[in-house]
């Protein structure tokens, strides 16, 4: 019976990995900068904040740019996975974290309904944590 060649099954995913890995100086300082502008934006908006548009930036603007922030964080942490010796366990767990904040900083922006939200979440974690527990009892091979 004719069977998948290994070679073929990670081809979804190396010119993605290579294009990260060209990029990778760039986007760790580009996101560094991020993340100062966003700290600074907040903390002078909430130096001049204005009590009207105060429940605007509360109730959207924040969460909106946390989930940036934090996408840009657990990417940078998933680009170090070389230098920080990550396992492939911890590598899918933070790539799975960047993921996540990635789809909630787009639900915020796109306005997903809440049950849309807590559904893909919840099956995404269900597929992750079987995913993390099937690695694991390959790895203590």
């Amino acid at each position: 019976m004719a069977s998948v060649p290994k070679c073929g099954l990670c081809r979804f995913t190396q010119p993605l990995e290579g294009y990260l890995n060209n990029k990778k100086k760039n986007f760790l300082i580009y996101s560094i900068f991020v993340i100062l502008l966003v700290e600074i934006f907040s903390s002078v908006f909430n130096l001049f904040y204005v009590p009207t548009t105060y429940d605007l930036y509360a109730s959207y603007i924040y969460p909106l740019l946390t989930q940036l922030v934090l996408f840009l964080l657990f990417t940078c942490v998933f680009m170090w996975r070389e230098k920080l010796r990550f396992c492939l366990r911890k590598a899918t767990a933070v790539m799975y974290l960047s993921i996540y904040y990635l789809f909630g900083f787009i639900s915020l922006l796109f306005c997903f309904t809440a049950t849309f939200y807590i559904n893909f979440v919840n099956f995404t974690l269900l597929f992750l944590s079987l995913l993390i527990f099937v690695q694991s009892l390959y790895a203590k091979k």
